[in-house]
């Protein structure tokens, strides 16, 4: 497996294109930021991965779209549900390379997902840290329902997070935040339990880990955020996402779900930025 490596101003970020477009390490002056994916067999075990053409899930892999029953691979055992799309389970190719900055491509041909796409992950090492800018291209010649998403790793050492969320999805609708699920205020990571997806409108999240404060913002497309804190794990995620969960199968309106519909030729795209300082 092939190992694409970028470097600036002490930051190290190590990709392996071929397995799901992930990243397997991302560090500073040798200190680890994200979960060290090195050892990896697969993308869940890396230290972060795309979610794509449709991140979180769809309950038993159906869906109704355009008058047309699909029906998904349920590619996570044991969970009965397709999740997070097929773009972390497929070899990504490079397109392009320099010291700081890697673009990685994904041709999907119809199979399973029932349409064409390409995606694209430009990930460049900034002075001050990561940013990622994703896109997915219909390539089909029907409209296709579309999302994006990024899943990262962090250690939960010491960890805090504050997502500034507005509300959290529960029983297929957003609800009022509660004391045991509030993220709009300062929360230890090993405090509380959720795996969830909050509407996230500031598009801004602080993370303080053992040894690094992060500051993540996202661009528009991406109003929603999955915060997953497992029990007795040692690591947790936020993740940026540009929709609500099962949105395919929600009775809500797309301006709420946040799913989009592109048109043959119709690119959607994002951009995540992480500002890492030492501590």
């Amino acid at each position: 497996m092939t190992i694409e490596t970028l470097s600036r101003d002490g930051f190290a970020l190590a990709i392996a294109p071929q397995m799901g477009g992930s990243v397997i390490s991302f560090t500073h002056e040798g200190r680890p930021i994200f979960r060290d994916g090195r050892q990896a067999s697969s993308a869940v075990d890396t230290s972060a991965f795309p979610l794509l053409p449709f991140a979180s899930r769809i309950t038993d892999g159906r869906f109704m779209f355009d008058g047309r029953a699909v029906q998904l691979a349920l590619n996570f055992p044991p969970e009965p549900h397709a999740l997070h799309g097929n773009g972390w389970q497929s070899a990504w190719q490079v397109a392009e390379k320099s010291q700081t900055t890697l673009t990685i491509k994904f041709n999907h041909n119809g199979t399973d997902w029932p349409w064409r796409f390409e995606a694209a992950q430009r990930f460049k090492v900034t002075p001050t840290g990561l940013q990622l800018v994703m896109s997915i291209t219909n390539q089909d010649r029907t409209p296709m329902p579309a999302g994006l998403g990024w899943h990262p790793f962090f250690s939960t050492v010491n960890a805090t997070v504050n997502a500034r969320t507005d509300s959290i999805w529960l029983n297929h609708k957003p609800t009022p935040q509660t004391s045991s699920n509030d993220l709009s205020r300062l929360r230890q990571v090993g405090d509380f339990l959720v795996d969830n997806i909050y509407e996230w409108q500031a598009r801004r999240a602080e993370i303080m880990l053992d040894n690094f404060a992060l500051t993540m913002t996202a661009s528009d497309i991406f109003n929603q955020l999955t915060v997953y804190t497992p029990a007795d794990q040692p690591h947790f995620c936020v993740e940026p996402v540009s929709h609500a969960p099962d949105a395919l199968n929600l009775s809500l309106p797309q301006s709420k779900t946040g799913l989009r519909i592109l048109a043959p030729g119709e690119t959607l795209a994002g951009q995540i930025d992480l500002a890492v300082a030492p501590r």
